[in-house]
């Protein structure tokens, strides 16, 4: 079973510091090495960790920089997007206007086929359907 250590950072009266403090939880591995360094140094754990994080500062720095940038590129192009179809839904409404009207014109002029409304005209009287009498059919 893998022991986990927690390395807490508080402050103590004896160690009282205005330097921000966190609690880092680590592996069994991570703190016998930590702590066999530390002894062999004359060191507290904390001064090498410490020591190791201001090593990568500056990574961690352009690290940050990087994702702001990636983040702030995403916004505006999702702003740019969004400006650009409007403007392209606008170009397209003021495109199509005039067609429509025209359309709108068209179909209020037109009327439809008499077929399709089931009115006849008073001149043509459609003729009367006739009933099938059976004559003529083979028995």
């Amino acid at each position: 079973m893998r022991s986990i250590w927690c390395i807490t950072s508080c402050l103590v009266n004896h160690m009282a510091t205005h330097r921000p403090r966190i609690t880092v939880t680590l592996t069994e591995q991570v703190h016998d090495t930590l702590s066999k360094l530390a002894e062999l140094q004359g060191r507290s754990m904390s001064s090498i960790i410490l020591e190791h994080l201001e090593l990568v500062e500056p990574i961690n720095q352009k690290v940050l920089s990087a994702i702001v940038r990636a983040r702030r590129l995403q916004e505006d192009s999702k702003t740019d997007l969004l400006t650009g179809l409007q403007s392209a839904q606008e170009q397209a409404e003021a495109a199509l206007l005039p067609l429509l009207g025209l359309l709108d014109g068209i179909a209020g002029k037109s009327q439809p086929p008499s077929c399709n409304t089931g009115v006849t005209s008073p001149k043509r009287q459609a003729a009367p359907v006739k009933k099938p009498t059976g004559k003529g059919r083979k028995p």
